[in-house]
């Protein structure tokens, strides 16, 4: 018998597959059959067949309750989240869904270089990346982009390092929107399609067959008029009186959709539709359960500033001392659901739209540093690390005074 070593990254193909002089005689550990040679025998028919490993990627989304950047015990996995893998050349090699426990995986790669794009779900913003000690249990994603780094797969690798921390954040309905809001405001969409009777529209396509004339085809009727209530629910408006009749509205359109179909005003079809109709453009014209966006006071107060390195520890903002970007800033207190902020580049954060009242700011210490040991609101260049009850108490009240110092710790060795 003879036996073959595979170099790294090789593994032995199937043996015994078609003409004898052709095929690989070796099995999967490399060794071949026993052969009997007569004197004087030339055999010159084994042989062994190579290929190289593929390799794999992937890991976990997770909700990351805490926003601390770290996958802690009891958070959970989010479901259905949307995934790409490229080349470092920046070509499109997959696509993938979180399954119900928030895993994902790319296989049967060809060795090489990759990155993976996550897509922030609905209501959810990227929690900060590389914190913590261990690899296999941080955030991989760039906030901004939702991309990782490149990585390079060599042959039979299983990487299952690449994670995703994602946090929810605070939701405020701003009034409901009619179809003219809706189609004369493209930025204000919160989704890039919107599924009408089984049907997935981009939102430049809905957007066009929104401001399509009605003419006798009543599904031109309805398309704009669902579509906004959809939208109008998906930006955090009250639902409680109209969610039934988006469902019906919706099966409606399923069974005498799409779009164009012929539903003439004198149909069954429509008088079966038109009550849903109604009801629809009542509530995007804010006259049920949620109030116009017209009838609403955009809201009320801000509340802000800056992080930044306070390299002499004095808790004040001297010239030179940078910006400290990445920072995460937690807004609580008055009845809202927690809202977190990540100080930008240039190290400010900001939260908008707050109803008047008492709120209170937590900030936390980003991995190698401690806070200043100062807590002065007097002027808008203190740092504020250790305040709290900051006061938004009017209409249009800002309060872009409060900011974070942080300095380097250091360790301390005897000599």
């Amino acid at each position: 018998r003879v036996e073959f070593v595979a170099p790294t990254g090789y593994a032995f193909t199937m043996p015994n597959v078609g003409d004898d002089a052709l095929d690989s005689d070796a099995n999967a550990s490399g060794v071949t059959d026993c052969y009997n040679l007569a004197a004087g025998e030339s055999n010159t028919t084994v042989d062994a067949g190579l290929y190289v490993m593929p390799a794999s990627i992937g890991d976990y989304v997770w909700n990351d309750t805490n926003n601390n950047g770290v996958q802690d015990a009891g958070e959970m996995g989010i479901a259905g989240v949307k995934v790409e893998l490229y080349t470092c050349a920046d070509a499109l090699v997959a696509t993938a869904l979180t399954d119900a426990n928030g895993y994902y995986t790319f296989t049967n790669l060809i060795p090489g270089d990759y990155y993976v794009k996550f897509y922030v779900k609905d209501g959810y913003a990227f929690t900060m990346p590389n914190q913590g000690s261990d690899d296999t249990k941080d955030s991989d994603a760039d906030p901004a982009t939702g991309k990782t780094v490149c990585t390079t797969l060599v042959p039979g690798e299983n990487d299952m390092t690449w994670d995703a921390g994602m946090y929810t954040v605070a939701c405020i309905p701003l009034g409901t929107g009619t179809p003219g809001y809706w189609m004369n405001h493209p930025e204000a969409w919160p989704v890039d399609s919107i599924t009408i009777g089984g049907v997935v529209y981009s939102k430049d396509k809905a957007i066009l067959l929104m401001k399509s004339p009605v003419e006798l085809d009543k599904t031109y009727t309805m398309f704009p008029a669902l579509v906004s209530a959809k939208l109008n629910v998906l930006t955090c408006n009250d639902s409680s009186c109209i969610a039934s009749t988006i469902q019906a509205a919706d099966d409606w359109m399923r069974v005498y959709g799409p779009v164009g179909s012929g539903v003439l005003a004198s149909s069954k079809a429509w008088k079966a539709g038109e009550p849903l109709y109604l009801l629809l453009d009542k509530y995007n014209n804010g006259l049920l359960c949620a109030p116009s966006r017209d009838d609403v006071v955009l809201y009320y107060g801000v509340i802000g500033n800056y992080v930044w390195k306070d390299i002499d520890k004095d808790g004040k903002q001297d010239l030179g001392e940078p910006s400290l970007p990445g920072v995460s800033i937690t807004l609580s207190g008055n009845g809202i659901v927690p809202m977190t902020a990540v100080s930008d580049a240039g190290g400010y954060y900001q939260f908008n739209t707050l109803r008047p009242g008492t709120y209170s700011v937590a900030v936390a210490t980003p991995a190698g540093y401690l806070p200043s040991p100062v807590c002065s609101k007097v002027t808008n260049i203190d740092g504020d690390a250790n305040c709290t009850g900051l006061t938004v108490s009017s209409y249009d009240n800002t309060n872009n005074t409060i900011d974070f110092g942080f300095y380097v710790a250091t360790v301390k060795t005897r000599k």
